[in-house]
């Protein structure tokens, strides 16, 4: 910037400045005194004239008053670099893969409850109905009469309550997964001192036991399958919906003719 500008400027925003007119003798180079740039600069001509200007012809303005019009008239908008909308256009790119990279949200498992009885060598995982299943109820006559059927020991011998969740903590994970989890080692720990040949399961959600999902609970009902660390298992409906289902009792005797050889060679 020209002193000659450079001072203008500053006489506009009320700030004083000194500067030598003469070199100081020891003092740094630097600028040239301010008498000596006034000199080598090219004038400025101005015709004073007693006629108006022309319309439209721009008025010619110097010094203080060119520098404050300056300063006063709108600037135009400043675009951004194109290393800047990279960046930005990067920034957003990657935050949208982080956000489609994330884990989808697993939705909780429905509350429930299951009791374990014990049937001589057969042991039956329970899904209560939701008025429990009490002693002279439509529920617990028609387990009796399938453990009879089956030449099983009746009326059966109840071990332990299981009920999910297991904790109101939400920050711990409630899914059908970790229902199944649970109720793995709640049968297992409750089984171990007693000899067990066959796991009979009645209710879509105490097929949990075997499957992670309630979706693979309904197409294993009917059948009877392997499981790490306790007996087979086999799948029926629960009571309640057996009591409401002459098929499915049809299909659950079926079922065991199939797997009573367990406990009958026992």
């Amino acid at each position: 910037m020209q002193e000659a500008r450079r001072q203008a400027y500053l006489q506009v925003l009320g700030v004083t400045s000194w500067v030598p007119r003469q070199p100081l003798s020891g003092a740094a180079k630097g600028r040239r005194p301010l008498h000596v740039a006034a000199e080598t600069e090219q004038p400025v001509l101005v015709t004073k004239s007693p006629e108006q200007p022309a319309a439209g012809a721009p008025r010619s303005e110097s010094g203080a008053d060119a520098v404050r019009q300056a300063m006063l008239s709108p600037r135009p908008a400043i675009k951004p670099a194109a290393a800047d909308v990279a960046l930005a256009a990067e920034t957003k790119s990657t935050v949208g893969a982080a956000q489609s990279t994330q884990s989808p949200v697993v939705p909780a498992c429905a509350p429930f409850s299951a009791q374990l009885w014990l049937a001589g060598p057969c042991a039956l995982l329970l899904e209560m109905p939701a008025d429990g299943l009490g002693a002279r109820s439509t529920a617990a006559r028609l387990l009796a009469d399938i453990l009879r059927a089956v030449q099983l020991p009746a009326p059966a011998q109840f071990i332990a309550d299981f009920k999910w969740p297991l904790t109101r903590n939400t920050q711990l994970e409630q899914s059908e997964a970790a229902a199944h989890q649970a109720l793995q080692a709640f049968v297992a720990g409750r089984l171990e001192q007693h000899t067990v040949v066959s796991l009979g399961s009645f209710g879509q959600y105490a097929g949990l036991l075997a499957k992670a999902s309630v979706r693979e609970v309904d197409a294993a009902i009917g059948r009877e399958e392997a499981l790490d660390g306790l007996p087979p298992a086999w799948f029926a409906p629960g009571l309640d919906d057996l009591l409401q289902s002459p098929a499915g009792k049809a299909e659950l005797w079926t079922l065991l003719q199939r797997v009573m050889v367990r406990w009958q060679s026992a």
